[in-house]
């Protein structure tokens, strides 16, 4: 991924698109819009792949959102983040796919809901946020999970299970993306 930024970067130097002097502002711009695209096209493809690419874009919106603001568990290789991702994603994309009775779905989206507003955000070692940013993370959080609260409410009203489905699993697994740092903040407690 890297070399692909580095291709583009230097291609708009040498158009005189961009400066030499920004090389590394521009880098960084390229960088944040890769993890701003690239798990929204992984979600198509595997949505694709199993059946419903729908699922998938509305499974990783609310997804995307709350883990920017909740945190959790960032893994240190891309190629690592990439195959936990991947298969979480398909996971999760299967699940939506699958008769699911509404009952567990919505005692696990509370849990997760519940989970979410008392733990984050969690901080990252890249990003160490002040008291300020850290009331402001979870106000986000809270006002995220309080509109996704009435997108699933109305869904389920109206009977449309597949957005209501993906709407929890969305927020299911970014509870889930915290449990590794909440399991190793209490181990390394004791």
């Amino acid at each position: 991924m890297e070399n692909v930024r580095n291709l583009v970067i230097n291609w708009l130097i040498k158009n005189s698109a961009i400066s030499e002097e920004n090389h590394e502002l521009y880098e960084y711009a390229v960088y944040s819009a890769e993890l701003l695209v690239l798990p929204v096209i992984m979600a198509i493809v595997i949505g694709w792949l199993s059946g419903s690419p729908v699922n998938g874009v509305l499974l990783i919106i609310p997804f995307m959102f709350l883990k920017k603001y909740s945190g959790g568990y960032h893994a240190k290789k891309l190629s690592i983040c990439m195959i936990i991702s991947t298969i979480l994603l398909t996971a999760m994309i299967r699940i939506s796919i699958c008769d699911i009775k509404p009952a567990y779905m919505y005692i696990t989206t509370c849990i997760a809901f519940i989970e979410l507003c008392i733990v984050s955000p969690i901080q990252s070692d890249n990003k160490v946020l002040n008291e300020k940013e850290m009331r402001h993370y979870k106000k986000v959080v809270v006002m995220q999970l309080a509109v996704y609260s009435i997108i699933i409410i109305c869904s389920s009203i109206l009977n449309c299970m597949i957005v209501t489905k993906c709407i929890c699993l969305g927020i299911i697994l970014a509870s889930i993306m915290q449990l590794p740092c909440i399991v190793t903040r209490r181990t390394s407690i004791r």
